[in-house]
């Protein structure tokens, strides 16, 4: 039986050229165990399983992002652990929230660089440059895409 359907699921890929979707059971129980080796509390990573899958974006990149942060900020970890940090909380929390202080820390500074390095050419006045607060919003929109 086991073999039967083996090889039906190779077929499957091979006639539509694609790996097929995972069922939904199974793909909240695959989230959870990834997340539970992360925070070691299974309550906490069903909460975040299902988080993941009531996002907007594809389910592979979220898990991905908030499974990296996780095991690259321990403060961050460790607060989820605690309960400082709801499950929702976290959720809602954007990548550059996620990261590692140090982390922050360089963004935020390339940032500024970034923001000095920016002129305008003026066919009248020469170079201007453009207010902060324009390339900031600018910056943001570029790191969110």
């Amino acid at each position: 039986m086991l073999y039967l359907r083996l090889l039906l699921l190779i077929l499957n890929v091979f006639l539509h050229d694609q790996a097929p979707v995972p069922s939904p059971s199974g793909l909240m129980h695959t989230l959870v165990q990834k997340f539970n080796e992360r925070v070691e509390n299974e309550a906490i990573a069903r909460q975040l399983a299902e988080r993941v899958l009531a996002q907007s974006q594809p389910y592979q990149k979220t898990a991905r992002d908030w499974l990296y942060n996780l095991g690259q900020n321990p403060d961050l970890l460790d607060r989820l652990r605690t309960g400082a940090l709801t499950p929702l909380a976290f959720s809602q929390m954007t990548i550059e929230q996620m990261a590692p202080p140090d982390l922050s820390a360089l963004r935020q500074a390339q940032r500024q660089e970034a923001i000095q390095q920016v002129v305008v050419r003026s066919p009248r006045k020469g170079q201007t440059a453009l207010p902060p607060n324009v390339v900031s919003r600018a910056l943001d929109r570029a790191d969110r895409s």
